[in-house]
């Protein structure tokens, strides 16, 4: 099937793809066309393993969140006994 490069410019509209009003070269308008659709299929097929990424990455996230706050909550038990144990040798 042929078509116009007004309606390839509508196709790519439709499509919401951007590109320049003022195209008017048929060959690169298909190739937008193309592009477009394949675009489509790749994200569709790459999704299940960007969402198995994605978890992993979010919780990797919390881990590190909480072996932080585990080690600020050390560090400050760790203060709290320096500062223990110096008091009690000061009354001493």
């Amino acid at each position: 099937m042929k078509r116009s490069v007004e309606e390839l410019q509508a196709l790519l509209e439709y499509m919401e793809v951007d590109c320049d009003p003022d195209l008017e070269d048929k060959p690169r308008l298909v190739q937008l066309v193309i592009g477009a659709k394949n675009l489509t299929r790749v994200v569709k097929a790459q999704e299940p393993a960007l969402r198995k990424w994605r978890e992993r990455q979010l919780s990797n996230t919390k881990l590190t969140r909480v072996e932080s706050s585990f080690k600020s909550t050390s560090a400050l038990d760790k203060e709290r006994n320096t500062s223990h144990s110096s008091m009690s040798s000061a009354k001493l």
